[in-house]
Order: C-alpha cells, then sequence, then structure tokens
C-alpha cells in the first residue's frame, strides 16, 4: 500500500527540510577542466554527495568526480572530506531521490506496508516503489544523472535492472531523459529496454501494450531474441497478441524502424505492423492481391485509373484478383466481401465505391475494415488512418467531406489533420468532417467516450488531451505556420504555443483546462486563448498581444478577457483584472490569497475579496487594490513589494534604497514607486481619472505638475517600522 503525500512543486523547490548545513552553500570544483559551480550539499552518502547547483537543480555528485569543496567565502578547501563533513551521512546506497512532488504521491517498499513520505528530497532504496494519484506528479533524480517525471497514475520501483541503474514501469507514464549513462528498462516479461544517454523519450504502460515516443537520442526495446530501435523523431508501440508482441510502428513517424534479430535487419515503416522477433524477407504493407471472398447483387469493376466500370458476371468476380488501382462498385441492395492472403478484409455495402490502392480511397458508401497486423491506410476526411488489430465500419456519402465510423472490435486511432489523433475503443461511434483543405477538423462523438490528443507536428508536441463524450463535438486547425487552436463548444478558441504544453481538457459540465503542473482555468464563452509554457509554466496569452498571465502556483481560475476570476478554497473568489500587462500568479503570504508578479521582481498581494486591476500607461504600471488605494510604478524603479500585515489589509511598500510605507484599509492613497528610488505619496483629490495626471507624472503633459499631498498625510500613514520578515510584521 502507498501513503499518500500532497505538496505543491512550487513549495517542493523551495524547501529542503531536514538537513542543517553548516555553511549557507559550496563551491563545488569539478575534475573536468576545474568546472566550478556554486551550490549546496543536501545529503551525503559514502561515494557520492547529493547537491543542489546554482541553475542546474538538484543532482546526484560522485566524490571522485570533484576535485575539491570550498566553504562559500572560499576560506576553505576540502580535497577530501570526511563523508559527513557538509550533512548528514546516509549509509545505503539511494536507487534514486524523488525531489519534487506534487498532488498526491506515495512511496513504499514493494509488497509491504508504506513508511510515510516526508518533505523532498526522500531517498529511494532499491526495490521502493512511487506512485502517483489522479492529481499527482512527480520527479526522481538517479545517481547516474538520469531524471525520471511521473504522470499521474503511474507506478515505478526503482533499482538495478540486468545489473544496471534503471526502473521498472508498472504503469503509466514516465518522462525520460537520461545523461552520460544509459537506463535500464524492466518491461512486462519478457520484454526489456534501454535509454541510450543522451536520451529523451516517453514511456507508458497500460491494458497490454508499451509505447515509446523518442525526442532525442535512442531507446532500444525488444527480447534477448530481438531488438527495436526507436531513435529522433519515431514512436513505437509493442501490443500483446495473445502470447506474443507485436510492433506497432507510428503512421507519424519520419522514417522507418529497424528490427534486428538472428543478425538480420528489417525495416518497419510508418503505420507499419510486424511481429517482435519474426524477420523476413520484403517489406511491411507490400502490394497483395484482393479476392473476391462473397457477394451479393450487382458487383461492377473498373481495371485500372481509368475506363468505365463493367458488372461482374455471376461467378466470374472468385476467379479472378484486384490490385492497386482497380476499383469496386455496388448497386442497390448489393454487398461484397474481400479477403487479402494475410487474412484482412474489406466489406462494402450498397451502393459503395471504393479504390484499391496504397491507400484505399472511400468515394461513398459503407465499408467495413478488419485489419490484422500488417496495416492498411484508409483517407479519411482528416487524413490517412493506419488500420491495425482493428475492425470498423466507415460511412460516407457522396461526395461528402464526412465520414461517420463505427469501432467494432479493437481500438481505433483516426487523423484529426496533422496535429491531433481521435481515439476509439470498441462501441464508439464518431463524425469526422473537414470543411477545407488546411481548414479545421471537427468530430461529433455520438457513442461512448473517446479521445482526442496531440501529436508531434514538425517535432512539437503541444502535449493536449480532451475527452469526449455522447453529443460532445469540437474542431482542430493546424496552419502550416502558427500554433494549433481547439476549437471548443461556445465559440471558445484555444492555441497552443510551442511543445510541452501540457493540458488536459474537459467540456462537460464547463470548458475546463486542467495543466500539468496543477494549475486549472474554465474559459467564458466567446473567449480565444492561447496556452504556452515559460520555465515549465503555463503562461496564458490573450488575444491582445500583450496581456499574459504566467500561473506559477496551481491555483482554480476563470478566464474573462480581460478579467481572471480566482476561485478560492471554500467558496468565494477575486476578481483581477488585467490589460497591457505581462504579470505572474504567484502564491500569497499569510494575510493573501495570491500575489501578482511583474516586471521580474516586483511582487504585489491580493486580498480575499472585491476587484484588483494592474494595467499599464505609458511608462507606468498601475495597480489598484479593493479598497482603492493605487500603487502607480514608474518604469526602471527599483523592484517593488507590497504585502499585508495584517488580517486587517494593512499593506506595506518596501523599495530597496527607499523608506518603507505602511497604508492602512480605505484609505485614499496614490503611491508612486519613481525610477529614482523614490516613493512619492500623491494628494488623489488633485487626480483626475483619465490620462492627464500620468501625463503629468512623466513629465509630459503640458498641464500644472501633479501635486504632491497635502494634507496631514500621518492618518494615512502607519507609524510603524516595517517588518523585518518578508511575509509581514
Amino acid at each position: 500500500m502507498l501513503r499518500a503525500c500532497a505538496r505543491t512543486l512550487g513549495a517542493v523547490l523551495g524547501i529542503c527540510a531536514g538537513f542543517a548545513p553548516p555553511a549557507a552553500a559550496e563551491v563545488f570544483v569539478f575534475r573536468d577542466g576545474g568546472r566550478e559551480s556554486r551550490g549546496r550539499v543536501l545529503a551525503e552518502f559514502e561515494d557520492m554527495l547529493y547537491v543542489r547547483l546554482d541553475g542546474e537543480g538538484e543532482r546526484f555528485v560522485a566524490r571522485s568526480a570533484l576535485s575539491a569543496v570550498l566553504s562559500d567565502d572560499r576560506a576553505r578547501r576540502y580535497t577530501d572530506p570526511v563523508p559527513g563533513a557538509f550533512a548528514p551521512l546516509k549509509r545505503f546506497a539511494p536507487a534514486a531521490a524523488l525531489s519534487a512532488v506534487v498532488g498526491g504521491v506515495g512511496v513504499g517498499a514493494a509488497e509491504t506496508p508504506a513508511t510515510a513520505a516526508s518533505n523532498p528530497p526522500v531517498f529511494l532504496r532499491p526495490g521502493e516503489e512511487v506512485g502517483t494519484a489522479a492529481d499527482g506528479f512527480a520527479r526522481l533524480v538517479l545517481p547516474g544523472g538520469g531524471e525520471l517525471r511521473l504522470a499521474p497514475l503511474t507506478r515505478v520501483v526503482v533499482g538495478e535492472v540486468q545489473g544496471a541503474e534503471g526502473f521498472s514501469l508498472l504503469r503509466g507514464e514516465v518522462h525520460l531523459r537520461t545523461a552520460l549513462k544509459p537506463v535500464a528498462l524492466r518491461l512486462p516479461a519478457p520484454l526489456r529496454g534501454r535509454a541510450e544517454p543522451g536520451a529523451v523519450a516517453e514511456l507508458s504502460r497500460e491494458r497490454g501494450s508499451v509505447r515509446a515516443r523518442v525526442y532525442e537520442g535512442r531507446v532500444l526495446l525488444g527480447t534477448e531474441e530481438a531488438r527495436l530501435e526507436v531513435e529522433d523523431g519515431q514512436g513505437a508501440a509493442l501490443v500483446r497478441d495473445g502470447s506474443a508482441w507485436r510492433v506497432r510502428a507510428d503512421p507519424a513517424n519520419d522514417g522507418p524502424l529497424v528490427l534486428r534479430a538472428r543478425q538480420a535487419r528489417f525495416e518497419i515503416p510508418p503505420g507499419g505492423v510486424h511481429p517482435l522477433g519474426v524477420v523476413a524477407s520484403g517489406v511491411v504493407g507490400e502490394q497483395r492481391t484482393w479476392r473476391l471472398l462473397v457477394s451479393r447483387g450487382s458487383l461492377s469493376v473498373r481495371r485500372g485509373r481509368e475506363g468505365d466500370f463493367e458488372r461482374l458476371p455471376e461467378g466470374r468476380g472468385r476467379a479472378e484478383g484486384f490490385v492497386a488501382g482497380d476499383a469496386l462498385q455496388t448497386g442497390g441492395g448489393a454487398s461484397a466481401t474481400l479477403v487479402r492472403s494475410d487474412g484482412a478484409t474489406l466489406t462494402l455495402g450498397e451502393r459503395t465505391r471504393l479504390e484499391l490502392a496504397e491507400v484505399l480511397e472511400l468515394s461513398a458508401g459503407r465499408l467495413t475494415v478488419e485489419a490484422v497486423e500488417e496495416v492498411l491506410r484508409l483517407r479519411t476526411p482528416g487524413g490517412v488512418a493506419a488500420l491495425s488489430l482493428v475492425a470498423a465500419a466507415f460511412v460516407r456519402e457522396s461526395a461528402a467531406q464526412s465520414v461517420g465510423v463505427r469501432v467494432v472490435a479493437g481500438h481505433l486511432e483516426l487523423p484529426l489533420g496533422p496535429a491531433a489523433t481521435l481515439q476509439l475503443d470498441r462501441g464508439g461511434q464518431a463524425r469526422v468532417e473537414a470543411s477545407a483543405e488546411l481548414g479545421p477538423v471537427s468530430v461529433l462523438l455520438e457513442v461512448g467516450e473517446g479521445r482526442v490528443v496531440s501529436r508531434a507536428r514538425a517535432g512539437e508536441d503541444p502535449g493536449f488531451g480532451v475527452t469526449l463524450r455522447s453529443g460532445e463535438r469540437l474542431a482542430v486547425r493546424a496552419p502550416r505556420e502558427g500554433p494549433v487552436v481547439l476549437e471548443l463548444p461556445g465559440e471558445r478558441e484555444l492555441a497552443f504555443a510551442g511543445a510541452g504544453v501540457g493540458a488536459e481538457i474537459e467540456l462537460e459540465p464547463e470548458v475546463r483546462v486542467r495543466c500539468a503542473t496543477g494549475a486549472a482555468f474554465g474559459m467564458r464563452e466567446g473567449l480565444a486563448l492561447t496556452l504556452g509554457s515559460v520555465s515549465g509554466r503555463p503562461e496564458i496569452r490573450f488575444r491582445d498581444g500583450t496581456t499574459r498571465l504566467l500561473l506559477e502556483h496551481p491555483y482554480s481560475l476563470l478566464i474573462e478577457n480581460p478579467s481572471v476570476l480566482l476561485r478560492l478554497e471554500g467558496g468565494g473568489s477575486v476578481r483581477i483584472r488585467l490589460e497591457g500587462v505581462a504579470a505572474r500568479l504567484e502564491e500569497g503570504g499569510p494575510y493573501a490569497v495570491a500575489a501578482l508578479g511583474l516586471r521580474e521582481s516586483d511582487r504585489l498581494e491580493i486580498s480575499g475579496r472585491g476587484e484588483v486591476r494592474l494595467d499599464r500607461q505609458r511608462d507606468l504600471h498601475r495597480f489598484v487594490y479593493a479598497d482603492a488605494r493605487q500603487l502607480w510604478i514608474q518604469d526602471g524603479a527599483p523592484p517593488v513589494e507590497s504585502r499585508f500585515g495584517d488580517a486587517r489589509g494593512t499593506a506595506f511598500l518596501s523599495m530597496p534604497g527607499a523608506p518603507a510605507l505602511g497604508t492602512e484599509p480605505g484609505r485614499p492613497l496614490v503611491v508612486l514607486a519613481t525610477r529614482e528610488g523614490e516613493f512619492v505619496i500623491l494628494d488623489r483629490s488633485a487626480l483626475g481619472e483619465g490620462q492627464a495626471e500620468l501625463e503629468g507624472l512623466a513629465g509630459e503633459g503640458r498641464g500644472a505638475p501633479v501635486p504632491v499631498l497635502t494634507e496631514d498625510p500621518f492618518p494615512n500613514l502607519l507609524d510603524v517600522p516595517p517588518p523585518a520578515s518578508p511575509s509581514g510584521p
């Protein structure tokens, strides 16, 4: 059993609890060319240190890789420090370190009761298991420099695999990055694998299948007898078929997969399927002859790509074969079934027209496909579908740009343009439609449940997924240039800028976007947003091109335009109005519900009531509190912080080099932070609500200068010293 623990990633990365190193930091001198890195030792082992290096994060460092460790002030130099000199010594060889968690994550020894997981880093012994809940994410660091990122509902066991550093993937999905050492993989017997040095890949295991997508380097999968090579830009699935395993190449691969077995080499082209460990001469997908198995009623054939259709006399069809370039057509009430030598079948319903080619062309009617291992390709409105180990019926009306599909058996994947795929299982029924070339491809789920997932385009996969239920519809737009756009119900549009954005989208009961970091937001009807990623954090970009909100903390939001509704735990909300600014939504202090980050280091806390506003006018950023207090920040001003010191909403303003200010709630003060590093208290009664006061502050107005406060300021300013703590007094 796994005992769950919940942590936010921001808190995890900022806290290393349980260690008390004697120095604030150390300087590590590496043997490779004398390179130096500043950081801190978090834990020590007999042969290695676990450190946090500036700009590199947490990692293991072998003692043999260091020529010296210097104290922070360089006054002391350790060339061969005694184990335990910098941090508590742990007397076991770690298999991994759990360095960060978000949501529900559990740690325990396999087949034994789990112990409670403490604050990261948690050091794992060989054989210990890590599992994530439905809302859980975890990051593991391996001693050899590798890194594992666990998605929700994932379980791994860390430790040696085949005598090398590695892990066992029990279920779920893992993002793997290797360094200078390979990482061994234990998969369902008899499968095994290895990620070569410098590899970046995603691995998943579920329902009798193992899937791999490689972004950099190479991953090897297979058995003792056979080895599949999956390289940069390629994907593959190993699918269990009874007691055997088969290789299915991703249709989006940019080249063939290489399968080696019994000293033979075989290439599997994109979309191809082949038994693992069985290598024969030839090419998967080579042309075969179709023969008529059974027919009823009128059946006509056109030989070659030109000419007229001629009706086949009764009894003649079985004696002849049909090859690429031939076309078949059935009349009213008629049907025909074709069979290929590998057992694949095509059944034409009445008034159906089908052209046999490398890619089957269904012009009209109903076609039922029963595909075996070898892939069959069928053109659909969203692109060419690669069919394997599936039985499905396709219906197309003459000249229509839509196709209905129902899955009879197996698992079906249909392209929705170049950037997305529709996934349906047995019983699922949908309709796919494309209005024009390069236009949006829409899908309506008619029966059951389906998934729309992104796929790599030009090497970039935004990483989104949408769960569709009966009656739900969406469209995917993928222009040649520009981001992929999802057209969602209620005239909503969500674009994805770049790779690895990562989002799960729900359409009911409301459109809801859940990011990989735990942040989530809804969208008002008619809203168009772009979702990007900055340093692994989701960034919401508004249509005006200048307003952006980086989600540093996993809050729940409702996005309006230009307002953001921050939903509070326990009910209630705070409205944040953004206009023409790029801001960050950060965790608030003890008397705040959140904070807005501005420029590089500004931090402005938000109380749990009312509406706040952040906008830009000329060379000023203006922050309006919920009670109408205002803070104006001039371009070039030093970093400014506004934090609440008590539950009443007393705000403390601080800026390097300037005396701190404390303002009581409800007092209509306007404070200007100048580029000279001063706070100026302005007379609100002499200020209008338009642009004139801003022009006056900037020295560009033609009227009289804006007056400073002329009344006694002390009723509006607190006569207490500023708090020493950054979170309050």
